[in-house]
């Protein structure tokens, strides 16, 4: 009797002849005693499948759709996989490879496919269910013409992808479509995506978890959150992609935490018309455009997002740009224990007027009737910025030429009597209740040095009624 004969027919080929939920698939330039063993059970009616180098998704696919209904495993053994199509895997099936280095797929010249993607032939509330880990996919892109992502899912939910590297896809490394009430809860831990043509991952989902996810060098954009909710990011890196690290679209709920986001080739994370989502410390450095920015679309305002704790160096713009390009300005942001230092534009560029800082000292009131005073509000025992300042009218004046309203400073003691922030006149005619903001853009300097002692004052002499205080709105920079 010969060997397979032998092992056919032994006990232990019926109890692995019993494993149909779980298929073993064997790359052709594997380890030439693993495809002898494979070939074997193989030959013996075992779920094992053997590939020849070409068009492996053929295999591959084969040992997926012979799972059971209710899903199973299908293991990829260690070696290249060389796929002309995309592999398509059914809800609860995990798809595993045995590491980085060990086990990948390669996406063949012309192609032009999906590399991984879900089923869509079930109704979206049987989408379910999928594990991918421990392995690489490598999208060749420079050979492909049309547009392919690694892996692919819409109107998918509870999935996990783990340990993963995506590399050199036409479009998309990772995509998840669909929509937050549609597609959620896909955990993504210790995947890393490189060098896509778009963007290393889009995510159109809600109550997704990205734990330590790496996305850098793409053409386009590190990761996209668009029009989800509740999506949390712990510590994801997002380095020299070509527009911006994280950009996060009509997003509610977010938090982003300890992100590492520089060198890229615009802002490091952008929130654009979202709300409520906090970015929590991190370091935003070398970034052409601002370290962090926020903006509203239109009627939809940025609003009630935090930026707390972050450290943002060295970028070409601002440290934190907050903007309105004619489309609504943001409100009711905060702003708290940042560390800010050498961003080439300044600091900070506030637009909003009802956001919260780490400083608001009140000054006391100026009574514009009388004679000329500054008087002291605030010491910076730190470096600060002054993003802006409030003037409201607590008593009304009259129809007399108005006097000027100053926020100045002094240094070692000194008054520094030509070195303002702003001088504003004040208004006629106003009523009681009154107040007129101030924005960064409205100042003529907007640092305050570590010592320095920050006045606020009236020239004085207002032939008539006139009364107002200032707020002044401040945010630290840290050490």
């Amino acid at each position: 009797m010969g060997y397979n004969e032998a092992y056919c027919s032994s006990p232990v080929a019926d109890v692995h002849g019993t494993l149909a939920a779980t298929c073993v698939v064997v790359a052709n330039n594997a380890k030439s005693a693993i495809n002898t063993w494979a070939k074997t059970l193989q030959s013996c009616g075992h779920p094992v499948w053997v590939c020849d180098g070409t068009a492996d998704n053929v295999e591959i696919q084969a040992a997926i759709d012979a799972l059971p209904a209710g899903g199973g495993s299908v293991i990829l053994l260690e070696g290249q996989f060389n796929i002309n199509a995309t592999i398509v895997l059914r809800p609860y099936t995990s798809f595993i490879g045995q590491g980085y280095d060990a086990t990948t797929i390669y996406l063949t010249n012309g192609a032009d496919c999906n590399m991984i993607a879900g089923a869509i032939s079930m109704p979206e509330a049987s989408r379910l269910g999928l594990y991918v880990g421990h392995l690489t996919l490598n999208g060749n892109r420079a050979n492909q013409t049309a547009n392919s992502d690694g892996m692919s899912f819409q109107d998918y939910k509870n999935c996990m992808f783990e340990f993963i590297r995506i590399n050199n896809c036409y479009r998309y490394g990772f995509y998840q479509g669909g929509s937050g009430s549609t597609t959620f809860q896909f955990q993504l831990n210790w995947v890393y995506v490189n060098n896509s043509g778009s963007d290393g991952m889009q995510l159109f989902g809600s109550n997704n978890v990205l734990l330590q996810v790496f996305s850098n060098l793409n053409l386009r954009d590190g990761i996209v959150l668009s029009g989800g909710y509740e999506n949390v990011l712990i510590h994801p890196d997002v380095e020299s992609n070509t527009r911006y690290g994280i950009w996060v679209i009509n997003e509610h709920n977010d938090e982003i935490f300890a992100a590492a986001a520089g060198s890229n080739g615009s802002r490091g994370i952008y929130l654009y018309y979202s709300t409520d989502c906090k970015v929590i410390g991190g370091v935003f450095s070398s970034n052409t455009g601002s370290g962090i920015a926020v903006t509203s679309s239109g009627s939809v305002l940025a609003r009630r997002n935090h930026i707390i704790e972050a450290q943002l160096t060295g970028n070409t713009r601002y440290g934190i740009e907050e903007a309105d390009f004619g489309a609504g300005v943001p409100t009711q942001n905060v702003y708290k224990n940042n560390r800010i230092s050498g961003n080439t534009e300044g600091p900070l560029l506030i637009v909003g007027t009802s956001n919260a800082y780490d400083q608001t000292p009140m000054a006391i009131a100026l009574n514009l009737t009388g004679g000329a005073t500054d008087i002291e509000v605030f010491h910076a025992n730190a470096p600060c910025v002054l993003v802006g300042y409030t003037i409201l009218y607590s008593v009304a004046t009259g129809g007399g030429a108005g006097v000027n309203i100053r926020v100045g400073r002094y240094q070692d003691g000194v008054a520094l009597d030509d070195d303002y922030f702003d001088i504003s006149a004040s208004e006629l005619n106003k009523a009681k209740g009154y107040s007129k903001h101030f924005v960064t853009a409205d100042l003529t300097q907007t640092v305050i040095a570590a010592g320095d002692t920050i006045t606020v004052g009236t020239a004085g002499g207002k032939a008539d009624t006139g009364e107002v205080i200032l707020i002044l709105k401040i945010a630290e920079m840290g050490d």
